[in-house]
């Protein structure tokens, strides 16, 4: 296992993901999430608000990477995981992982 030192922020405006969900839907969820990340977000009331939370939790993950989306690292690279706890987590996969 390998230690990354970096540090991502990132801000999403909600209203532009609602956006996008209603211009793009399943093409958009599909793009960009991976299928227990998807479930994840549709279980809850706050559907919306939690695609955008992963948004910026992927994006600033590849600020911190030090790459953004290219140099082989992509949305997919990037998942959120929950603990039991609920407590969100990072796995990286592919070309992020590496």
């Amino acid at each position: 296992m390998s230690l990354i030192c970096g540090v991502g922020v990132d801000i999403v405006n909600i209203a532009r993901v609602q956006s996008l969900l209603e211009r793009y839907g399943d093409r958009f969820v599909r793009r960009v999430f991976l299928p227990g990340e998807i479930a994840y977000c549709r279980r809850r009331h706050a559907c919306v608000e939690a695609f955008a939370a992963h948004v910026a939790a992927k994006e600033a993950a590849a600020k911190a990477l030090g790459t953004g989306w290219r140099r082989g690292v992509h949305w997919k690279c990037v998942e959120v995981v929950h603990e039991p706890s609920g407590k969100p987590t990072l796995k990286l996969h592919a070309r992020a992982r590496d």
